[in-house]
């Protein structure tokens, strides 16, 4: 299932956590930024001030995420950004445009700091996911505080408020 956690840029993205989650929360955990306009597949569908606006909203998430987890005690050593989409290929289905936002705990275990992040198919590998723990009600809650203190910071955020 996956949860809203707040708007970004002037509600052209939504900021999402979700049950099925790509890096376990003592590894950095993962958070996603989604287009609230429907049909975008791929980076090339964006409108000109999406796509001004998602460097705005990757920092932004980026940063609310480092936040959160180490005010609650995972010591964050860097955040990535991807923008995956391989997966609809593999199953069929409709790809959507998100952007994946992935803390990188220096004490992470099952996907080690300063290595590159591994993500098997869950169809060829459906145990690699299992005890992967999701962001607490609590992260969710730092995460939208930082967002609703700091987005106002942004002049694009200000900027792009206006033009919607």
């Amino acid at each position: 299932m996956n949860k809203e956690i707040c708007d970004l840029c002037g509600g052209l993205f939504a900021l999402k956590v979700g049950d099925f989650c790509h890096v376990t929360r003592d590894d950095g955990g993962h958070i996603r930024i989604v287009v609230k306009r429907q049909g975008v597949r791929s980076l090339s569908d964006l409108r000109r001030k999406e796509l001004k606006a998602l460097g705005e909203a990757m920092r932004l998430a980026s940063e609310a995420l480092r936040y959160a987890l180490e005010k609650n005690g995972v010591p964050i050593g860097r955040v990535n950004c991807q923008i995956n989409g391989n997966w609809s290929d593999l199953y069929g289905t409709d790809p959507s445009f998100c952007v994946h936002i992935y803390g990188r705990a220096r004490k992470a275990k099952k996907q080690p700091f300063g290595q590159a992040l591994n993500f098997p198919s869950p169809r060829e590998n459906p145990d690699f996911y299992d005890g992967n723990e999701p962001l607490t009600d609590k992260d969710i809650a730092l995460i939208r505080e930082y967002v609703r203190k700091n987005s106002h910071l942004s002049l694009f955020s200000r900027l792009i408020s206006r033009l919607r």
